[in-house]
Formats: structure tokens, sequence, C-alpha cells
């Protein structure tokens, strides 16, 4: 319990909920872009090994950057913090590391961890089948972080839900599009 309050503190839990959110909802729609643009190739390898390959980018992308931006934002509030005291914050700033890189790593996992799901019907099921099962759990796990969302800020469920439900469909038509295009 006390190392909950001293994450709670140093605002760890807000931003992780954050990060989570963002990049499932960035994963998901990143592999929805995968699975709509590959419509037309029916190759269920082709599906998985993008999305392999995006969702690798996209933790190795959000691990890096999530760890480089909190580290500069959270020395920056130590060295004011130790100005203004005039001491060193010794415990401050290991807390602040250990929030750093709990931060980085939910920041990369959260979307590589959303691709795997969407994706992983194009391991076990025909292409026609695994399309179909991707792109509901697309809408699904969409509709569900709107959800979550909705019910931390108490607002509405459906509002929230369908809010993003729509982003996937709007991307899913834009892929749509493109691929007409080519």
């Amino acid at each position: 319990m006390k190392t909950n309050r001293k994450f709670s503190r140093i605002e760890i839990v807000p931003l992780a909920r954050r990060y989570i959110v963002m990049n499932s909802f960035d994963g998901i729609l990143t592999a929805l872009a995968i699975i709509i643009s590959q419509i037309t190739t029916r190759n269920s390898s082709i599906v998985f090994h993008a999305g392999i390959a995006s969702g690798l980018g996209l933790a190795i992308s959000g691990i890096t950057s999530a760890y480089m931006a909190e580290k500069a934002e959270r020395d920056i509030e130590i060295e004011k913090l130790e100005k203004a005291m005039l001491s060193e914050l010794k415990s401050r700033r290991e807390m602040s590391r250990l929030a750093t890189l709990l931060l980085a790593i939910v920041n990369g996992i959260s979307p590589m961890l959303a691709v795997l799901l969407v994706i992983s019907p194009f391991a076990f099921l025909s292409f026609e089948l695994a399309l179909y099962v991707s792109v509901f759990l697309c809408g699904m796990l969409l509709f569900c972080l709107g959800a979550y969302l909705a019910r931390i800020s108490d607002r509405s469920i459906i509002a929230y839900g369908l809010q993003m439900l729509v982003a996937g469909v709007i991307t899913a038509m834009l892929v749509i599009g493109i691929n007409s295009l080519a």
C-alpha cells in the first residue's frame, strides 16, 4: 500500500492509465489499418508478420520516447525542487527513476499487446474468418477503451465507446479508400 501511495504522489497511476489507453488505441488502429490494407492479398502471413513488425516498432518507439520524455520532465522537476529546498532529494530521484522506467515499459508494451491480440486470429484461422474476428476484436477493444475512459471520468459509456469506435471506422474507411486508388 505504501508503494501505491508513493506512485500516486509522483503521478504514475494516472500517467500509466493514459499511456495504456492512448497506446492501446494506437496499436489497435495500426493493426486495423494493416488488416484492412491486406484484404486484396488475402494472405494471413503478411498480416501477421506486418502486425508483429509494427507492434515491435510501436513498442520500441513507446519505450524509448516515454523514457526520454519522462526522464527529462522529472529531472527538471526534481532540480527545481532541489534548488528551492537547497538540498539533494535522493529518495525522490530514485522513485522518479523507477516511475520513469515503469511508465516507459507501460508505454511500449500497451500497443504491442493490443496489436498481438488483434492480429492473433491470422495465426490460427483462415484469412476470411480471421478478418472478421480481428475486425470484431478491434471494434470491441475500441469500444471498451472508450467505456473505460467514461467510467473513470463519470461520463457516458455509450458516447465514449462510440467515439472510439468511430475512430476505427474512419481508419478502416480511409485505408479502403487508399487501397481502391492503388
